[in-house]
């Protein structure tokens, strides 16, 4: 995660608020749709899963198929209503 150059809340926040867009998808997709590798998304939603935002609906042949808890959807909505951003993450200002 610290490869990106991005701040890990920056990426938890458009993580947070994808998933709670897509109402479940499972973490290639979610890699996908922000542009970031299995690994970086994989560590995101762990931490996102253990503040009780995040949580598995099932396996998409190994693949954790994930989506908002209620906590996770009041925060997504929360978030939303400052910044509506959700895709790819962006680069860092030193990258750039």
């Amino acid at each position: 995660m610290q490869d990106t150059g991005i701040r890990r809340n920056l990426l938890e926040d458009i993580a947070l608020k994808t998933i709670y867009l897509e109402g479940e998808l499972n973490l290639r997709h979610l890699g996908d749709r922000m542009g970031l590798s299995y690994a970086v998304v994989d560590d995101l939603f762990q931490r996102l899963r253990k503040a009780q935002l995040c949580e598995v609906k099932g396996m998409d042949h190994s693949v954790h198929r994930v989506t908002t808890s209620s906590q996770g959807k009041a925060r997504a909505q929360e978030l939303l209503s400052v910044n509506q951003y959700v895709g790819i993450v962006p680069v860092s200002l030193e990258d750039y």
